[in-house]
């Protein structure tokens, strides 16, 4: 699926994974206990939206835009932020572990560094 658009919707215990979603418009969407493992968001755009206990690992994120959105209590281990443009996204114990973050556009947030490293759970070998 490609360039479409979803609205005030609830996806509870849906399993997205290997979905490709690229360029996909997330308006008021909250993504609850999902298993996203995979999936592509490459150029989405998410604005009021929540991902909520879901599981995200190896997903790409790269080039998309993050309005005023929340990543809580799930999990993105090796998944690709690379690029994203952001504003007001909320990381709250969140597992990041091998994500990639590289090439960050803030707008007029607070430091997402600081979130993230915050939000980081640590596993194995951490040298």
């Amino acid at each position: 699926m490609r360039n479409f658009e979803v609205a005030d919707t609830i996806f509870d215990h849906c399993d997205f994974s290997n979905t490709e979603m690229i360029g996909a418009s997330f308006h008021r969407v909250l993504f609850k206990n999902c298993k996203l493992i995979g999936t592509n968001f490459a150029e989405s755009v998410f604005v009021d939206c929540q991902f909520e206990a879901c599981l995200a690992d190896f997903s790409s994120f790269s080039y998309a835009s993050f309005k005023v959105a929340a990543l809580t209590q799930s999990s993105f281990i090796q998944s690709d932020f690379f690029e994203i443009n952001w504003q007001h996204l909320t990381l709250e114990n969140c597992d990041f572990t091998a994500a990639n973050w590289f090439n960050l556009t803030r707008q007029k947030s607070p430091i997402l560094y600081r979130w993230v490293m915050n939000a980081v759970r640590y596993e194995g070998y951490c040298g």
